[in-house]
Order: C-alpha cells, then sequence, then structure tokens
C-alpha cells in the first residue's frame, strides 16, 4: 500500500494540478474573504502534500481561516485535509493545534445538515489518535438515533473502526449496536450494525441471526453477504447445533436463488466451501446450477472468466457433478468474447467424458457449421478453436471420430491456416488408427484437395493420399486429382511462357498458356459431392496490378511454380508411393504399371527442371534437389527402395503416434498429486488442529493477504527470501541498507532494512529512489529518525507496466544532529530487475507456436557463444536462464547427433507471448555454434531475453568459478603468512 493510500481513504488525480503556487500566495488565498479562494488553496495544499510535501507551516493558517467556513466545497476539503495531515509532532506527542480542530470536528458531529454529520462520521473512521476520539464519543453515539439513515450507517462504521483500534473509548460499543440493531429498519445501517457484531461479538451476531433467519430474503444484498460470511466462518470454527444448522443451510439454498447473482454466487461458494453441504451431490449440483446459470445470463466478461475459473477449480472435488452440467457450460460460447469461448471450451475438454462427449461432439458440431454463415470477425479464430477442440476429443474418445471426420474434413479448405492445419493433423492421425475409415477419408480427401490454399495443409494432404489410397480406384483417383492440380507440364515450358504472357497479355490473352485444369468440388442435386474439372481463364488485370481487391486462389501450381521446393519434394514423395503400390497391384511390367511411371517421371523431371532454370522464380535447394532425384532413381529402379517408401514411412509415423501418446500419458503423471504414503497420518477433519489447515479451503482472509501479496512468500521459506536480498550500501558506510525483493504481479516490493552503524543521531533520512525503463515509484519511503545503533523498515513499492528489464537506483540522504552542514549522502547499488521475474514457463501447441512465429513481428537474432561442449546441457542451460518451457519433447532430443533444434515458449504477466527457437549444431573446430532467434508481438520481451541469453549464455559454472578462485586466493594468502 502507498503512503498515500495509508493516510488518505481517497485516491485524487494530480495531472491536471498546478504546483507552482508559492507559499505566500497560498497564504493570501486563505487569508481571502472568498470561499472560491479558500477553496482554491485547500486543493493546491492537497495535491502539494499528495505529491510527498509536508506543507507543515500551512496548519495553523488553515483552522484560522477555513474552519468557520460553513461552505460545503471547502468543509468537504477540509474533511480531506485532516486525513492526510500530519497529525503529532516527530516525538509522536498530538499537536497542540489539534485541540481546535477536535472542536471543530464535534461541532460538524452536531451539526443541521445530515450530510455533513455523515462526511465527518466517515472521516472518523480513517483517524488512529484516542486523544481526537476521546472527546468526540459521546457526539458519536448520540448520532446512533438521527432520523437520517445516511447519519446512522456512517455512525455504526465509526463506532466500529474506534472498538476495533481503542476498546477502551466505548467499552460498551457491542451493546450498544445490539440495541440498536434490533430497532433499525435502514438496510445499509443494519449491514453495517451486523458486519460489526460478527466482526467484534461474533455470540450476538449468532443470535440475531437466528431471530431474523426467517426474513433474510427480504433484506438488502449487503446484508445478505454478511450473513453469508458468518455462516460460513461458523461452520468453519467447529461444530453447530442441529437445529440451527438446518435453519442457515435453508437460509443458504433461499439465498442460492436470489434475484442478486453478486447473492447467488456467493451462497454457491458457501455451499461448495461448507463441508457438510459441499459433500452432498445435491447441493453441489445446486451450487453449480446457479454459477452456470449467472455464466449464461451475465454481460460482464470478467464475471464469466471468474466464473469458468472456478468452476476449473471445482473439478478436483466434484468432477461428475460438472460433467453433469457440460451442456449448460456450453452456453457460455454464446459471447463474441475469444477470450471467454477459449477459457470454455478448455472448461469442457477437462470435464468430457464417455457419459457427454456424444453430446458435446454434437453440440460443437453445430457450432461450427453456424461459423459459416456468421458475421462475427472472429469467426476464423473460433472455428480454429472448435476445431482444435473436436480434434483433442476425438483423440481422447476414438469412439467420436468415425462422426467427426467427414465434418471436419469440409474445412481442410478453410481460409484459417491454423484451423485447415489442425483438420489435416487430425484426419492424418485417424487414418492411421483406423483402417476401416481409410477408403472413405482418401476419397473424401481427392474431391476436396482443390479446395486447399496453405502449402503446409498440401504437404500433409499429399503424405496422406500416397500412403493411405491401396485400393486400385483409390489410387487412380489420387493420382489423377495430383496431376490435374500440377497443371500442365513441363512446368519449364510455363515458366517460360509466363514471361510472353506478361508481354503479350492485351493483344492476346486468350491464347494464354495460363490456362489449366482445374478441379472442384460441388453439390449435386441429390446432395452428394461431385469433381468437376474446368478450365480456369488467368485474372490478368491481377498480375498486371489492377485486381478490384478480390485475393486469387492459390494452388498447387502456383506454389511450385513459384519456388516451394518443399512443397515439391512432397509431390515427389506422394506421387513415387502412388505409382509404386499402383504396380504391385497391377503388376510391376504391365502397361498400366509402365504409363503411371512415365507419368511419374514426366512431373519428378518437370520440377528438377523448374527449379534449376535460370529463369525460374527461384532456384532449387540442394536438399529438395536430391529428395526429388531420388525419387526419380526410384521410379526408374524401384527393386532396391520400394519397401523403404511402401512400408517404412508408416512403420515411422506409427511409431511417431507412440511416442506422442506416451509423452502425453507422461505428462498427465506429472500433474497428478503425489500420492500420501502408507503410514502418513490420517487426518480427521473434526479433530483436526491448526497445523492442518491446508487440508481446507482458504477463507476470505487468507485469500486477501494473497492478493495483496503481504506474504507471497512463507516464513519458513528461508532460503528463498535469502535469495531475494540484495545488498544496497557497503560495511564501512555509516548507514547500511539491504533490501528483500518481491516481485507481486505488476508490483516490486522493496522491504528496506536501514542499520545507523554511528554513535550519532541521524535526522531527516530519507532513501530517495528513481528507476530506468518501464519502471515507475507508486510508493516513496517517507523521511524519518534513525538513533544511535538502531535499525528501522521501511518500505518502497514500483509498478512494472512491461515486460522490459529495469533498473532500481538512488541513494539515502541524512543530517548528523548538532550539525549545521550540508546533508551527507550515500550511494546505493543498483536493483536490476530481470526479464525472468515478469515471465512463467507456458505451453502451446505446435499448430499455435507456428501461427504466432508467422504473425509476431519483432525479432531478436542473438548468435550463440558458449564455452559448453555439449548441445543437450547448452539447451538446459538457455531453458533456466530465460525461464521458458522446451516445447520439443524430451525424446526427440535424446541420442547423439551434430546439431538441435528446439522450440520454447513463455507467458508475460501481461499476457504477452515470447517464442524462442534454438538452432544449434557442433562446428569443425568442435565447439557449438548458431543462432538463437526470439519472436514476440512487442520489442521489449525480445531485446530483454536477447541481452539476458548473450549475457549468461557462455558459461553454467560462471559463479562456481569465481566461488573458487576466490577460496584458492584466500588460501594463498593463509600460506604466505
Amino acid at each position: 500500500m502507498a503512503a498515500v493510500e495509508k493516510q488518505c481513504t481517497l485516491l485524487l488525480s494530480t495531472s491536471n494540478a498546478t504546483t507552482d503556487t508559492k507559499i505566500e500566495d497560498i497564504k493570501i488565498l486563505l487569508e481571502s474573504g472568498e470561499d472560491a479562494d479558500k477553496t482554491q488553496a485547500l486543493q493546491e495544499i492537497i495535491y502539494r502534500m499528495l505529491s510527498g510535501e509536508k506543507m507543515s507551516g500551512m496548519l495553523m493558517s488553515v483552522i484560522k481561516f477555513c474552519l468557520r467556513s460553513e461552505d460545503h466545497t471547502v468543509k468537504k476539503l477540509l474533511l480531506l485535509y485532516w486525513e492526510i495531515v500530519d497529525k503529532k509532532n516527530e516525538d509522536g506527542r498530538l499537536k497542540p493545534e489539534m485541540i481546535l480542530v477536535c472542536n471543530a470536528l464535534l461541532q460538524d458531529l452536531q451539526h443541521a445538515n445530515e450530510y455533513i454529520r455523515g462526511s465527518t462520521l466517515r472521516l472518523l473512521c480513517t483517524l488512529k489518535e484516542p486523544e481526537i476520539l476521546e472527546p468526540l464519543k459521546e457526539a458519536i453515539t448520540q448520532n446512533l438515533k438521527h432520523r437520517h439513515a445516511y447519519v446512522r450507517k456512517n455512525a455504526v462504521l465509526s463506532i466500529f473502526t474506534i472498538f476495533q483500534n481503542h476498546p477502551d473509548i466505548i467499552p460498551d460499543a457491542c451493546h450498544l449496536i445490539e440495541e440498536f440493531i434490533s430497532e433499525e429498519t435502514d438496510h445499509s445501517a443494519k449491514r453495517n450494525a451486523f458486519l460489526m457484531l460478527f466482526h467484534c461479538d461474533q455470540q450476538a451476531a449468532i443470535e440475531f441471526l437466528s431471530k431474523e433467519i426467517g426474513n433474510i430474503s427480504s433484506t438488502g444484498d449487503a446484508f445478505q453477504m454478511v450473513v453469508l460470511e458468518l455462516i460460513r466462518k461458523m461452520c468453519r470454527q467447529g461444530p453447530v447445533d442441529y437445529h440451527d444448522w438446518l435453519h442457515y443451510q435453508k437460509c443458504v439454498f433461499e439465498l442460492l436463488h436470489s434475484s442478486s447473482k453478486t447473492v447467488s454466487y456467493e451462497a454457491a461458494n458457501t455451499i461448495l466451501s461448507i463441508a457438510p453441504l459441499g459433500n452432498s451431490a445435491r447441493a453441489a449440483r445446486a451450487a453449480v446450477g446457479a454459477m452456470t446459470d449467472i455464466l449464461a445470463s451475465e454481460s460482464d466478461n470478467n464475471v464469466k472468466l471468474i466464473i469458468l475459473e472456478r468452476l476449473l477449480s471445482l473439478k478436483k472435488r466434484h468432477e461428475r457433478t460438472l460433467q453433469d452440467g457440460i451442456m449448460d457450460i456450453l452456453k457460455a460460447l454464446s459471447s463474441p468474447n475469444i477470450d471467454i469461448r477459449k477459457k470454455t471450451l478448455e472448461l469442457v475438454f477437462e470435464l468430457a467424458c464417455n457419459r457427454n462427449v456424444d453430446d458435446l461432439i454434437g453440440y460443437l458440431k453445430k457450432e461450427i457449421l453456424s461459423t459459416e454463415v456468421s458475421d462475427d470477425p472472429n469467426k476464423l479464430s473460433y472455428r480454429t478453436l472448435l476445431v482444435e477442440s473436436i480434434h483433442k476429443c476425438a483423440v481422447k474418445f476414438p469412439n467420436v471420430a468415425a462422426n467427426v471426420v467427414h465434418v471436419l474434413m469440409n474445412y481442410i479448405g478453410d481460409e484459417s491456416s491454423s484451423s485447415a492445419r489442425d483438420v489435416v493433423f487430425f484426419v492424418r492421425e485417424i487414418v492411421e488408427e483406423y483402417p476401416d475409415l481409410r477408403t472413405s477419408i482418401v476419397s473424401k480427401l481427392t474431391e476436396s484437395f482443390a479446395e486447399i490454399h496453405y502449402a503446409s495443409v498440401f504437404r500433409v494432404a499429399l503424405w496422406i493420399l500416397g500412403e493411405y489410397a491401396e485400393k486400385e480406384e483409390t489410387l487412380i483417383a489420387a493420382l489423377e486429382v495430383i496431376r490435374s492440380n500440377i497443371g500442365k507440364l513441363p512446368l519449364l515450358e510455363i515458366v517460360h511462357q509466363e514471361e510472353k504472357v506478361d508481354a503479350n497479355a492485351a493483344a492476346a490473352p486468350a491464347e494464354s498458356e495460363f490456362s489449366t485444369p482445374v478441379s472442384r468440388t460441388i453439390i449435386l442435386a441429390d446432395g452428394t459431392y461431385a469433381t468437376q474439372a474446368s478450365v480456369d481463364q488467368p485474372d490478368l488485370t491481377a498480375k498486371e496490378g489492377k485486381s478490384d481487391g478480390i485475393t486469387p486462389t492459390v494452388t498447387l501450381r502456383d506454389l511450385l511454380v513459384d519456388g516451394d521446393y518443399f512443397l515439391g519434394t512432397a509431390v515427389a514423395n506422394a506421387f513415387t508411393k502412388l505409382v509404386l503400390r499402383y504396380s504391385t497391384i497391377v503388376g510391376e511390367e504391365t502397361v498400366q504399371a509402365n504409363q503411371k511411371i512415365g507419368e511419374g517421371v514426366l512431373v519428378l523431371t518437370s520440377l528438377l527442371r523448374s527449379g534449376t532454370s535460370p529463369k525460374a522464380k527461384k532456384q532449387m535447394d540442394r536438399d529438395s534437389y536430391d529428395r526429388i532425384a531420388f525419387c526419380l532413381r526410384t521410379l526408374l529402379a524401384p527393386k532396391p527402395f520400394a519397401h523403404v517408401f511402401l512400408k517404412q514411412c508408416r512403420e515411422t509415423f506409427a511409431n511417431m503416434l507412440n511416442e506422442k501418446r506416451q509423452h502425453s500419458e507422461e505428462e498427465k503423471q506429472k500433474t497428478i498429486p503425489p500420492i500420501k504414503e502408507a503410514d502418513d497420518l490420517i487426518v480427521i477433519r473434526q479433530l483436526r488442529g491448526q497445523q492442518f489447515a491446508e487440508f481446507t479451503e482458504e477463507d476470505d482472509e487468507a485469500n486477501l493477504t494473497r492478493a495483496l501479496g503481504t506474504n507471497v512468500l512463507g516464513e519458513s521459506d528461508f532460503s528463498a527470501r535469502m535469495n531475494k536480498l540484495k545488498q544496497l550500501t557497503g560495511l564501512s558506510d555509516a548507514i547500511y541498507a539491504e533490501t528483500y525483493v518481491v516481485v507481486h504481479e505488476y508490483d516490486i516490493l522493496l522491504d528496506i532494512h536501514i542499520i545507523n552503524q554511528t554513535d550519532k543521531t541521524l535526522q531527516n533520512v530519507t532513501v530517495e529512489l528513481s528507476t530506468q525503463g518501464d519502471l515507475k515509484i507508486v510508493e516513496r519511503p517517507q523521511s524519518f529518525i534513525l538513533a544511535p545503533r538502531a535499525s528501522k523498515n521501511i518500505r518502497a513499492s514500483v509498478k512494472v507496466s512491461s515486460t522490459e528489464n529495469g533498473m532500481i537506483f538512488g541513494n539515502i540522504v541524512y543530517n548528523t544532529s548538532g550539525a549545521s552542514v550540508d546533508p551527507e549522502i550515500v550511494i546505493l547499488n543498483s536493483i536490476h530487475m530481470d526479464v525472468g521475474d515478469y515471465i512463467s514457463p507456458a505451453t502451446c501447441s505446435h499448430s499455435q507456436f507456428t501461427d504466432m512465429w508467422a504473425e509476431f513481428e519483432w525479432e531478436n537474432k542473438v548468435p550463440i557463444n558458449t564455452d559448453l561442449q555439449d548441445l543437450n546441457k547448452y539447451l538446459d542451460h538457455v531453458v533456466s536462464i530465460t525461464n521458458m518451457k522446451c516445447l520439443t519433447p524430451q525424446k526427440t532430443l535424446q541420442g547423439k547427433s551434430e546439431f538441435l533444434a528446439a522450440n520454447l515458449f513463455a507467458r508475460s504477466i501481461f499476457r504477452e507471448d515470447a517464442l524462442l527457437n534454438l538452432s544449434v549444431e557442433y562446428t569443425k573446430n568442435g565447439k557449438i555454434g548458431g543462432y538463437i532467434r526470439i519472436r514476440s508481438k512487442t520489442q521489449g520481451i525480445a531485446r530483454s531475453l536477447g541481452d539476458k541469453i548473450q549475457a549468461q549464455q557462455r558459461s553454467v559454472d560462471q559463479k562456481k568459478v569465481i566461488q573458487i578462485n576466490y577460496f584458492r586466493h584466500s588460501k594463498k594468502k593463509k600460506k604466505k603468512k
């Protein structure tokens, strides 16, 4: 909490404030007889004090000229001023001027205007000085009987805070509130009174609740929330009388159906957090039903996300109940927000089981069909999420694969590359796992082949056709569809003719050699699919730059002519497999086999000629040339390598699927919590002590403490605390300072310990901090006095606004008592904030990684410079210093190799994704070389990660080497002595 927040319950924006007015001018405004001038002066004083100035000389002027003003604006500003002004001297005693303030507050508590009374009572809730509160107690208690509810409810809050801080001032406060609540009719005042009894006299609160439990539904929302909190706390503290328990249970279920969504949600949480109700299937079903109703009806996206997180946290204890309500959870997909849809799909996938997977798949199929006619701008992203979810469900539950594979294949030509790629990957797995579906899948793929737009999808589709087209008719259909999509051969001739077409397009567009046969999938009158072949004329205006804005369709031939030779190798492999398999069916020396071999030789030769021609747009790389040439030699002499194409490729893919399945099982086992040992103690809830509090859910106070970050690390985690301890000054300095640094979400908390190492009293000790980078000081430590050899703990808070490296630096300024010299300064060591503190390891699919890699524009390329000699050790070192997760499976990294490539992924606290690709190999001199490429959406995280890798990549044991050298140097000194 910042210093301003400690003193004032209001945060005022100082962006438009003018703080350059002289002190003398402010005094002149205060002395003016106009209320407008007094208002301006008070605003100036308040702004300056919130900015860190003490303005102690203004107190008497404010009392003298503003205290008697009846202007409501002046009075409101005075209340703010009394909150933030220092009320005590440096010795801790109350300032004499505050006696006058106390008299003014007493008059305001007896003012005829109820809003002045209520505002003054609210001020008293923030005052901690008993010398000011003691003379006002009678006036405060008399306001409990005021005719206006605004005064009464603030009087209760004032008594509540006074009793909590100083019980001796109003010792009979609980008795007064108990009498007050029995006669009060206003819901807000009754809620405040019940809240005080709940915290100060719980037995009185229980007795009042027992009397009024039948009328809870007619009270206000705020009162009902306190009632639920009391019931939850009572049931956790110990056994409850059976008669009272029945009343509480009825009350909670009645509030579960409240018209207020806030009360309904809190009642559901109460049911799930109380052991007798939370263990009941009927109660849990009712609570989950209330949450899903709120999820479907609430319009606030933040509320939806909170409920989805809460439902996901309930999976461990109430999985079956959530599984029964999965269709209600799916209603959240009606929200247009893509984050809510993504979170919903993640939740329902976790809850999918054999009992509900058919309903789930049916709902997802309807959703994916609805995206075709939707006007939602995010429909492509949503369709991608649906395809991924169906894919995962089909892998998890194989019995539904046959129902969805043909539906998903309609989107193999989807506009979204990630969606189309996920579909074709799914088809590749299904066609391997289910031999009965191979014929229908291959037939459907040949019909949809011409609709594909992306090279990555073409490659997988070609592989599927080459591997699983096994019957004669499917082989012929696959060869024909590939041949028709390649177009007229040879491709080299087409390349030469493109130049002629460009030169003579205006004269003879009809004779252009661009006219190529294209096959399309059409729907017949009976609803079946058929392939239609046609010859399309090219859009010459698009070639000339006069397009009407419609992007021409990308075909297989376009990609090959443009120089995608990796795709050309896929065409060569697929054609070779299909021709070899066709030859084994019809006979190797038959006319039909020789005809297909000749056609394959023509296709592969055209690929080689087009890639090696000097007129080609892009020269073919050596690897692609060798692969296509190998396929060509195999067609001409199939004996030596036919088994590699026809058997070993599929066996390798099957082994890859098995390893992938084993890897997923291993990852799932890692997430399973450890099972208790047989000799562990049995915890009985009714007999448990405080040491077993971990077996229950956190209460509200624990949640608040965790949210505020006041106990980020436990007191027992001593080693973790020591790792975050930074020394700020030297041991020989007059002031020794060290700080404990805690990074909590968007805040950096500095707990600074300062020790006076002199025999003199140090006055006006001030820790002045500044920042470099996107860091902002939000809490500046206040000045203080430090006695000889004394120590003090102070706190500073820094706000983080981006994922970049930053630095905190500054100095300590102080005066020595009895000396009239200038202040002395101690320079502080700088604190470097690392990007690793803001990011955490995360995971994503391969398709998501490739999509983000293509989307992110900021890249940082870091050359590898290290003393390590092992590739895997260097990868582990990069993972440790970047705090990222390696997405490449460990099994693929095993074994000895001359090179290594791996993908790493992390996500920052600002939901920024960081991608890293490591490409490393052994150089000729035996060292490790290569590059690390980092990509992100913003420049800061890519640059910061690159700087960190460059600084720490050289060696793993740098710190150990320094320590070893230090100890050796020390030993040498001892020997010399």
